[in-house]
């Protein structure tokens, strides 16, 4: 690295001054207009919470903090934009903050985090099979892989593979209490997950959604359940700018390769339509699934993996002309996945418990008899959901 830095402050002093300069111009007066939103992607701002012991040594109070300052201070993506670009470009460096780029695919990559198992987990489970069990309702938990768990095998040789323990925890959790679905064999498969996988977010495509969708039909079908109608042709392509996930924009546009292409396939056919505000209790649903505001936004940063469902809401009660009326409990790559499920479907309730507050999980099952609750989460936020989100599957 010495070297590196040798040679480069040789042949490129003056290009140094120049992003130095830039650096400084762009930090000016960081706080003298409060933003509203994310200076990064639009999204609501992160607040600021004092650290408690757990948050301290699992990292999350760290991240936190940089997300407080990455969503307010004025220049903060002129910085971000100069750091990959030196990080990359002069130096060469394979990896910039925690995020790896494979040199054949293109695709940015986490490193992958340790998290334990909530204490509470095993208790949650028993209260979730007590209510389905009272009601005589199947329970189906559906594993969804993160993207570094679909692509293993191209990671760098020196990161340690959390995921493969933290799954196998899972799902002999999982298998105590319900049935289970593995998703992973379904959207990483090596012949087809690139087109299942966004390059610069941690999400699956639409794509890798519509299998997960496909995937939870066959499912209840071996199982004999009332399952949706067949996805539908997705006659209908609803372009939108190029998108910059999850993962680079921590790196900004500077720091990777490629930019996804954001296309969304949908039907024709479809009557889906959705409500939020009070959503089990109203008649008639007007929303659609998709907020094109979002989609459609100039910013380059724009977060539009949340133009479905608008992102991670407590609740959606989707409405359609299919068969089966069904709960799922899941976390954002739901919010992809539910749209083309309901496709086929009557009614479906969606709940992130992240984001939800309302009655437990065992009374929306007595008041709408749903055909069969279906737990969908990624090892991630599984892992964060805290003691008072887990209640929610009472």
């Amino acid at each position: 690295m010495m070297r590196k830095l040798v040679n480069v402050l040789k042949i490129g002093l003056p290009g140094f001054l120049i992003i130095a300069l830039c650096a400084a111009v762009s930090m000016r007066l960081p706080f003298k207009n409060q933003p509203v939103s994310s200076q990064l992607d639009a999204r609501p701002l992160t607040q600021y919470h004092n650290p408690t012991t757990q948050t301290f040594f699992d990292g999350s109070w760290m991240k936190e903090v940089g997300d407080f300052v990455d969503d307010r201070i004025t220049g903060r993506i002129k910085l971000l934009e100069i750091h990959a670009a030196v990080t990359r470009q002069i130096f060469r460096e394979e990896e910039v903050a925690g995020i790896w780029e494979d040199p054949n695919t293109e695709m940015l990559f986490t490193r992958p985090s340790t998290l334990p198992i909530p204490a509470e987990m095993d208790k949650a489970l028993a209260n979730l099979k007590a209510g389905t069990d009272a009601s005589n309702t199947p329970l189906i938990f559906a594993y969804v892989p993160r993207k570094e768990e679909a692509f293993k095998d191209a990671l760098p040789k020196y990161w340690v593979n959390t995921y493969a323990p933290g799954k196998e925890k899972i799902l002999a959790k999982y298998e105590q209490y319900g049935t289970v679905l593995d998703l992973a064999p379904a959207v990483s498969r090596r012949d087809t997950r690139d087109s299942m996988w966004f390059l610069t977010d941690h999400h699956w495509k639409p794509a890798g959604a519509i299998t997960a969708a496909g995937e939870l039909r066959e499912q209840l079908l071996a199982m004999g359940l009332t399952a949706p109608r067949p996805i539908p042709a997705l006659d209908i392509k609803k372009q939108y700018p190029e998108f910059i996930g999850s993962i680079g924009r921590r790196l900004t546009r500077t720091g990777f390769t490629r930019a996804d292409q954001f296309v969304i396939p949908w039907t024709s056919q479809s009557t889906e339509k959705r409500c939020t505000d009070k959503p089990i209790e109203t008649k008639t649903c007007t929303l659609s699934a998709f907020e094109e505001k979002i989609g459609k936004s100039k910013d380059k940063y724009a977060n539009r993996y949340a133009t479905f469902h608008g992102g991670d809401n407590g609740i959606d009660d989707v409405r359609g002309n299919g068969v089966g009326t069904y709960i799922i409990v899941k976390d954002s790559f739901g919010d992809s996945a539910v749209p083309y499920f309901a496709l086929g479907a009557k009614r479906v309730i969606a709940i992130d418990e992240r984001h939800y507050v309302g009655k437990p999980i065992s009374e929306i099952i007595k008041q709408i008899k749903p055909d069969a609750v279906i737990v969908m989460h990624n090892q991630v936020s599984l892992f964060g959901l805290t003691p008072e989100q887990l209640a929610v599957w009472k």
